[in-house]
Parts: C-alpha cells; structure tokens; sequence
C-alpha cells in the first residue's frame, strides 16, 4: 500500500506541518520516503490519507474513513474541553477511525496512546557532556490548573535556596531577584539538552499516554531525563528515563543522590531507537494499521 498523507492542524498549514515533520523524522535517510516511493507526506489534494492534529475539521472527499486518523498535540484535559466547546467529537465521529490521545476519558474513536507530537530534530553529531543538569520552568497563565508545573516552580524554590548545580533555564528567570550564576534565562534551540547529562522534565498534566517534547528532546540530545508526567513513560521508552513520583521530599533525595552518584544514573541512550519510537513517518503502518 502506498501512504500519500496530508496534515491538518489548527495551529498552522499542511505545508508547514510536511515541513516540520520532514526535518524531525530526519525522511532524506528513510529510502522508502519521498514522492515516488511507499510513503510521503504531501500538502497537495492528491492524498491517499489524512492526520488531523487537534481539532482541524477539513472537508475530507473521497477518503475512506479508516484512512483518517487523529494525533492530539495538546495535553486531554485542554482538548477534551476544546472538543466539547466546538463540536468536534461530532466531526471524530463521522471522519475519524481513531484518534490517539493521552488518556481514555473519551469514547471511540478516542484512544489512549502516544500521539507522535512534535519536537526538536534529532542532533546529526554526539555532543559533549560538560555540564552537569539543567531544568526549564516557564511563566505562564494556564486556563487550567496544571499540577506539573505548580510542582516544577515547588522544585525551583528549593533548587534557588540550596546549591544543587542545576542550571534554570526559561522565562521564570526574569522574576527571579537574585544574583546566581545557575539562572540561564530564556534559550535557543538546543541549550538547556545539548552539553548536559540530566534534564529535569516535567509535564503539566499527568496522565497513561501524554507524552512531550519535554522529555523527547533531552532523549534525542543524548542527555538522561529525571521526568514526571506519563505514567507509563517506561513503554515508550525502555529504562532510558529516570523518573520522578511527584512527592517533593522523595524527588529532592533522588536529585541529591544523581549529584552524588552520577554515574549510577547514567544511560546509554539508543538514538536510533528514540527515533524508531518517535518518528511520525516510520511509525506510519502501525498508525493506520
């Protein structure tokens, strides 16, 4: 079978999303990637199959309904109140075979399943590890309480009034009135992943199948993400993460014992399998399987 595939997205156009995902599925070294072969993204109307991103309701003609499948790029508690404010479930359900998403709070064809968000490109070279852990909190006004990033500003307020050696990255800096030589400030590209070992994530809901570019970045940067957020992070990822339970006290000893015993935490992280479980175009079969 043949995958000619348009994306839609309520947050930008088909020819941006064939651009983004293009360039982090890395498709110049997949030989069954490209206009003339088994699979190829297009923003043309020759498509043979459909992604809808969010809660894109475009007038699919002539595409059957098993070849239209839904990824959620937004956490389900922010889509399942979207969906239910503009009608969407409606459109799913007459256009959509499956749509993954974070958890299981909505009936077929909503499934809970990792929904290929997303992210950073992989590095085309192995960066140096010189520098020792990082986090980035930002700052924020959510429609919705997140509990993850309550706890990640929890966790910064003990970071700043202890002398772990965790560098701050993001926009909360600029609230923060003290002088530090750990607060970065805001960042570009690959900063806060790229010369660390660890990387402090989390996500700001928890739930069985969200998972970020939060954590799927520090992967793909070779660096150890100490994470909280999916429950079942493991299944995606092997023991490549180290996890947080989102008690502060029993995560301030795990962090301390990282600064102590490094190299009891360290991961040797499989890019290439990373890439296997985050590439949207090599994953393409078993999405619309």
């Amino acid at each position: 079978m043949k995958y000619i595939i348009k994306l839609f997205s309520d947050f930008t156009t088909p020819t941006e999303l064939k651009k983004m995902y293009e360039n982090i599925c890395q498709v110049d070294k997949l030989d069954y990637y490209g206009k003339d072969k088994e699979i190829y993204l297009t923003d043309g109307e020759d498509y043979t199959h459909v992604l809808i991103l969010n809660n894109a309701t475009p007038e699919l003609k002539n595409i059957p309904k098993e070849n239209v499948v839904g990824l959620a790029n937004e956490p389900p508690v922010y889509l399942t109140r979207m969906f239910t404010y503009n009608r969407f479930i409606e459109y799913a359900n007459a256009n959509i075979h499956k749509y993954f998403m974070g958890d299981n709070s909505l009936p077929a064809p909503f499934i809970e399943k990792y929904s290929y968000m997303l992210h950073m490109a992989p590095l085309p070279y192995i960066p140096k590890k010189n520098k020792f852990m990082s986090i980035i909190v930002s700052q924020k006004s959510l429609s919705i309480p997140a509990v993850g990033y309550k706890y990640r500003l929890e966790l910064l307020t003990y970071i700043l009034n202890s002398e772990l050696p965790i560098d701050i990255y993001g926009r909360i800096c600029k609230s923060i009135n003290k002088p530090d030589e750990r607060i970065k400030g805001e960042f570009k590209d690959y900063e806060p992943y790229e010369n660390y070992q660890f990387h402090i994530c989390i996500e700001n809901f928890m739930t069985n199948a969200y998972v970020s570019e939060k954590v799927i970045n520090p992967l793909l940067t070779n660096t150890v993400p100490i994470y909280l957020g999916c429950h079942n992070i493991d299944k995606y990822f092997g023991d490549n993460v180290i996890k947080m339970t989102g008690d502060l006290q029993k995560d301030i000893m795990l962090i301390n014992d990282i600064v102590i015993n490094p190299e009891k935490y360290q991961k040797n992280i499989d890019m290439e399998f990373i890439k296997s479980k985050t590439s949207l175009i090599q994953n393409i079969k078993e999405i619309f399987a």
